[in-house]
């Protein structure tokens, strides 16, 4: 017999679709609500829930460990209310459960996000004996695995997927579950200073945009020699991208390595390798790299493989990222690689927008005519920021000067607050001779993104150029308080400051 077991609040809009999706499988539905003012036990209770009430104190753990103490199966399959079990797993759940074994079992939960084609698969214990001797730990992130090999409980793998939906929402959202769980993640870490909460607080504060913090705290997981694999290849990775921003290109490339050697399957790992080694001029790294984000996505993607904690990057996202440094390299072969991927093929004439934006894609990489008279209708097919980031990188390297302005003003009017368009414009105008207006993008980026190292040294440049020296002072001095944990960019911006007083004396 099995029991799901689970714990609520106002989940109205998640509930029955989670219910209906185990109710021919489990024999007991053990609800426990924390404070619900909607309709979620309602809809619990038409199910045939029991269902408890539990006053809620800034505890997960302590509310699954009251659901666990009202189950009465041999099993428990543990669920949120915006998951939901897969047909296909139904079977294989009921079959491990007729085994008289001592085993729990990790389930592979699929999350989806609909809003930025982001995702992640992971493995989670979610069905485990009903021994009471087995408890929740955390207040947050709750864990069961510590419990489980306390008492001698195996885990194993399992064929089970569910799907978790709790992922599609706004940033703002986002953020806001972020807030609540931060103050409870920091009172565990202050009571319990473990390399698992550190871990979890540097990704909270990643989600809240606080580097500095994120930052500390990945440093910080990172000095347990017996943090998860995979836990460590996100934390290195996030220090690597920090430092790839910052400019300080050797400290990325040491902590890409370690992230890939702590774990070679990460594709968003894998993706910022190829970045930070195609910077560094390692071409075959970098391709290969590229190639293997894709084919592990893939294979995430599939269900053929999965982990503790990997978050998955938009397929787009690698592909474009393959086919912009395959542009840079002006390597065929990887060009062909991830434009066949794209949509570039007659495979694809179901979707006619999309082979003509892959048309239009080989044509810029190709350096292929473009007519004048067309570029409206290429510009038409660009739907969003991915599109925008990987277009402009072709458009970059595109021989016609004259179509490549053209292109690039068409693609700043349909998406005028996009930084890396502004700046792409802003140095092609400056390049033909139209350095007031290159000024004046690169002042609105600036104002877009003043924590953007690049783009504070290429106006400091425009206003060189334009001999507006009054304004340079005052950009420094925004930069300097911007930057003030930065030494590697205050040290730039210092030789900056000599070079330039020195010009400034000259003229």
């Amino acid at each position: 017999m099995i029991t799901l077991s689970m714990i609520v609040k106002n989940e109205e809009a998640y509930l029955k679709d989670c219910l209906n999706s185990v109710k021919d499988v489990v024999d007991e539905i053990v609800i426990v609500d924390t404070g619900s003012s909607d309709n979620t036990k309602t809809i619990a209770k038409e199910f045939g829930a029991k269902v408890f009430d539990f006053k809620w104190a800034d505890d997960f753990a302590a509310a699954r460990n009251f659901a666990l103490k009202n189950s009465l199966s041999e099993w428990i399959l543990y669920l949120d209310a915006d998951e939901r079990l897969t047909e296909s797993s139904k079977d294989e759940l009921l079959n491990l459960t007729k085994e008289n074994n001592n085993c729990a079992y990790f389930c592979r939960v699929r999350s989806i996000n609909n809003l930025n084609g982001k995702s992640s698969v992971m493995d989670y214990v979610r069905l485990f004996p009903n021994d009471k001797s087995i408890n929740f730990e955390g207040k947050v992130h709750e864990q069961i695995e510590n419990s489980l090999r306390e008492n001698n409980i195996s885990i194993i793998k399992s064929n089970i997927e569910i799907l978790h939906l709790g992922y599609s929402i706004s940033e703002n959202d986002l953020q806001n579950k972020a807030k609540r769980n931060l103050n409870i993640l920091i009172d565990e870490f202050n009571r319990q200073p473990s390399s698992y909460y550190a871990f979890q607080l540097g990704q909270t504060y990643g989600i809240l945009n606080d580097k500095i913090n994120a930052e500390r705290y990945f440093l910080n997981s990172l000095k347990d020699q017996n943090l998860k694999n995979e836990y460590s290849s996100v934390a290195n990775r996030y220090l690597a991208v920090n430092n790839a921003e910052r400019g300080d290109w050797n400290s990325a490339h040491i902590y890409i390595e370690e992230s890939i050697n702590a774990d070679p399957t990460q594709p968003t790992a894998l993706i910022v390798a190829a970045k930070i080694y195609f910077h560094l001029g390692k071409r075959e790294e970098a391709k290969s790299f590229c190639k293997k984000a894709y084919l592990m996505n893939e294979e995430f993607l599939s269900g053929k493989r999965s982990s503790h904690q990997t978050i998955l990057p938009d397929r787009r996202t690698i592909l474009y990222e393959g086919i912009n440094i395959a542009a840079n390299l002006k390597d065929k072969d990887l060009f062909k690689f991830f434009y066949t991927k794209s949509g570039g093929t007659a495979n694809n004439l179901d979707n006619e927008k999309e082979n003509r934006k892959a048309d239009f894609i080989n044509k810029l990489f190709e350096n292929l005519a473009i007519t004048e008279s067309g570029v409206d209708e290429y510009i038409d097919l660009i739907n969003d920021e991915s599109d925008v980031n990987m277009i402009t990188g072709l458009v970059e390297n595109y021989y016609d000067t004259n179509l490549k302005q053209l292109l690039l003003e068409k693609i700043y009017d349909k998406f005028p607050f996009n930084t890396i368009i502004i700046n792409k414009l802003a140095l092609t105008l400056e390049k033909n001779n139209n350095p007031q207006k290159a000024e004046e993008l690169l002042e609105k980026s600036f104002s877009l993104n003043s924590e953007d190292p690049a783009v504070v040294f290429y106006l400091i440049s425009a206003y060189v150029k334009n001999k507006n020296f009054d304004k340079i002072a005052q950009i420094i001095e925004t930069a300097e308080e911007n930057f003030i944990n930065e030494p590697i960019i205050l040290q730039k911006i210092s030789l900056l400051k000599e070079r330039l007083s020195l010009f400034i004396k000259e003229n």
